[in-house]
């Protein structure tokens, strides 16, 4: 979500991840697709560089946990989308 007038401003997209303990109930396995995402997100961030800044929220809501590469096509593909989106608008 574009942060408009009248909102605290930042000056880069800042994001989180978060991974359900209902889902993983092993720290280890959490903290493991946090880290792929973060890993991610940082791979591709160059997608969002000129576009306006955002905070981003992204939560795991698989059941079991997925492969770096599935999890890389899938944050490259939402950040695509979201540059797309930003771009659109005024």
């Amino acid at each position: 979500m574009p942060l408009h007038e009248g909102h605290a401003t930042i000056s880069k997209t800042q994001y989180a991840v978060s991974v359900p303990k209902k889902r993983f109930k092993k720290a280890v396995d959490r903290n493991r697709i946090k880290r792929l995402l973060r890993e991610s997100i940082r791979h591709h961030k160059s997608i969002l560089s000129k576009d306006p800044p955002i905070i981003l929220m992204i939560i795991y809501v698989g059941k079991e946990e997925l492969s770096h590469k599935i999890i890389d096509a899938s944050i490259k593909k939402l950040l695509l989308k979201l540059h797309e989106t930003a771009s659109s608008q005024p």
